[in-house]
């Protein structure tokens, strides 16, 4: 999904009509002008509400007759990425640095009330994407996917060649020029939305141009930003269509928006010469079957007695994790989607436990309840989820445990279903951001699982880490620290690109204290610009500064936050803090420092899952934290 569109934008990138195109129609032929084949143009709405799928019964005999399909930007996995990656500020930019301390405060309380987001926890997102937040609650969801990604699904289910119409820096660009007051401006015309949804969807759906002209009318904080969001793309697309249609036919799906008005695409066509003329015909009573699977793969790792479908080919990862059992080897198969689709990642976990310790052939029902409640929670550590739902489901005729958990602060939903045979567990789990109990590649994916005989070896089990004290000297980021354990390094690269010098580096340790309980130690740096000296920051703007690092880890809720202190490094000031960080009834007690030191920024935590250490204990790693020579 492009997750910078706002309200706004869904109105104007279909709703830009006057009564200067009369007939009702979101279908036109594009020819003459030395065409030997005529060209289609289809005007779409990025909604999936199913009463918007009421399509032109000539659209898809349209699509099928021409050689190649494009969209404003075409939905490759690259494309949509990239988008998704443009709802952020640029570093060191926020909202709130830009209004007024009063505009802020009442946008704080609009956006509280009226949807009950916190803004705090938003600033360092653009504009746009914050009222996307906000107003995407306001349109149904009832179809798995989009309109223009619809059709763009049956073009390639029909082995079409497709293109985008427009740049992707064009619209990353637009979307983050789009300036703060513009959420004052929603904010203060907020009554004029009410029932608007409806309103569009009945009015697109009925091809009712009048309807759709005086919604597009009633957002006057639009008006100021028309030139740059319809005019000038206009322009772009219409020299876009001019190159694609010379070179082969192609059906051009671009927002309803766009095509009207002098100044719009089918006026720019007509003056490069081409006729341009609606199409009228009756409307699809039922929606043609997309072979949505015909890239899905089939996942069979060699002895691994199991197989399952994935819609592509997954990356392989691997990782040793600490368990109150011993070190456990994890085998991660994870399939990520195009930021379009509905389901975000699909992926599938592989853990062989010691059989002495977990075997699912000897353990009672109340231990293998136990089992899976604990793997289940466990699985949702890093994505601030809680349980909305559990239940039982069948793999492979085998009876799962499962559970829908709401992550990333309600953003999207996980569902994870557990199944353990002998002592090897199987974590299947599926992140989508639409309805759950509505998703065709969810049920596609988990009913595709087969689990095949096979014999486990025995194993034996595996040593807890050493509980030793290490001191860990990081040339690169020119501090030591003692640590407890085996201890880790990596990059924190970016989501789907590879880790680079550049990237923030970061150590971990896990271990368990006498008592079973989980234990992490985690130390990391980033280096910023030379203008980011932390010598030219105020001591006010660095304090604002470490108080949004610890509000972030706890979602803003204030009461999770123990304790903040300021002391000083080196002669330059920190600050300690004590938070807890919810885990489904298991909180986890973390103390850290953040530390901006010059142009290196450093983050250092102590966390326990199940109670709180000591003082003695949790100073001992903080306080051994030292910056070597400058």
């Amino acid at each position: 999904m492009n997750r910078s569109k706002t309200l706004t934008l869904l109105i104007i990138s279909f709703l830009f009509f006057l009564s200067t195109i009369q007939a009702q129609s979101l279908l036109w032929e594009i020819s003459g002008n030395g065409l030997e084949e005529s060209s289609y143009l289809f005007g779409t709405v990025h909604l999936s509400d199913k009463r918007v799928f009421n399509f032109n019964d000539s659209v898809f005999a349209k699509i099928n007759e021409c050689d190649a399909f494009t969209m404003e930007i075409e939905a490759t996995p690259e494309n949509t990425t990239t988008l998704g990656n443009s709802i952020y500020l640029d570093d060191g930019q926020t909202i709130d640095k830009v209004l007024s301390e009063k505009e802020y405060a009442y946008l704080k309380k609009f956006f509280k009330e009226t949807f009950d987001l916190n803004l705090d926890g938003l600033k360092i997102f653009t504009p746009m994407s914050i009222v996307s937040m906000a107003t995407m609650k306001l349109f149904k969801s009832d179809m798995d996917t989009y309109v223009d990604n619809f059709l763009y699904q049956y073009a390639k289910s029909k082995n079409k060649k497709t293109f985008s119409v427009e740049p992707v820096q064009l619209q990353i660009d637009l979307l983050k020029n789009v300036p703060a007051e513009y959420l004052l401006d929603v904010a203060n015309e907020w009554d004029t939305y009410q029932g608007m949804s409806d309103k569009i969807v009945n009015a697109y759906a009925k091809e009712d141009m009048d309807a759709l002209i005086e919604i597009m009318f009633s957002d006057s904080g639009f008006k100021k930003m028309e030139d740059a969001f319809i005019w000038d793309r206009n322009k772009t697309m219409a020299d876009s269509i001019d190159l694609f249609v010379n070179r082969q036919s192609t059906f051009i799906a671009i927002g309803t928006g766009h095509l009207p008005l002098e100044g719009g695409v089918i006026d720019l066509l007509r003056k490069k010469g081409f006729e341009v003329n609606p199409i009228i015909a009756p409307k699809t009573i039922a929606l043609p079957e997309i072979n949505k699977n015909g890239s899905w793969v089939t996942l069979a790792p060699d002895e691994s007695g199991f197989s399952i479908d994935l819609p592509n080919q997954p990356e392989s990862q691997e990782m040793d994790k600490v368990s109150e059992i011993g070190i456990l080897n994890i085998q991660f198969y994870i399939s990520e989607m195009p930021a379009e689709d509905e389901n975000l990642a699909y992926g599938i976990a592989i853990t062989d436990y010691p059989i002495e310790k977990i075997n699912s052939e000897t353990m009672t029902k109340a231990e293998l309840d136990e089992y899976y409640d604990k793997s289940l929670r466990g699985a949702t550590t890093g994505v601030k989820g809680k349980i909305i739902k559990r239940g039982e489901m069948k793999l492979d005729n085998f009876v799962a445990k499962t559970a829908d958990f709401s992550a990333y602060n309600g953003l999207a939903t996980i569902k994870y279903v557990a199944l353990l045979r002998k002592n090897r567990l199987f974590l299947l789990q599926v992140i989508t951001k639409g309805n759950i109990e509505k998703n065709a590649g969810l049920k596609k994916f988990f009913n595709s699982f087969k689990l095949e005989h096979y014999d486990l070896e025995k194993t034996t089990l595996t040593k807890l880490p050493s509980k030793e004290w290490e001191t860990l000297i990081s040339e690169e980021g020119n501090f030591s620290i003692s640590m407890l354990g085996k201890t880790t390094g990596r990059r924190n690269a970016s989501e789907g690109e590879a880790p680079k010098n550049t990237d923030p580096l970061y150590y971990m340790s896990e271990n368990f204290d006498e008592d079973g309980n989980e234990l992490f130690l985690f130390a990391q740096f980033e280096d910023f610009p030379p203008e980011d000296h932390s010598d030219s920051i105020s001591t006010e703007v660095l304090m604002t500064f470490y108080d949004n690092i610890f509000l972030g880890i706890v979602g803003n809720d204030k009461e999770r936050i123990l304790s903040q202190k300021t002391f000083k490094i080196n002669g330059y000031l920190a600050q300690r803090g004590e938070y807890l960080i919810p885990d489904d009834g298991n909180d986890i007690c973390v103390n850290a420092i953040a530390f901006w030191y010059k142009t290196r920024y450093y983050f250092i935590q102590h966390g326990t899952v199940g109670k709180k250490l000591t003082e003695r204990e949790i100073n001992k790693f903080l306080n051994s934290f030292k910056i070597l020579d400058d």
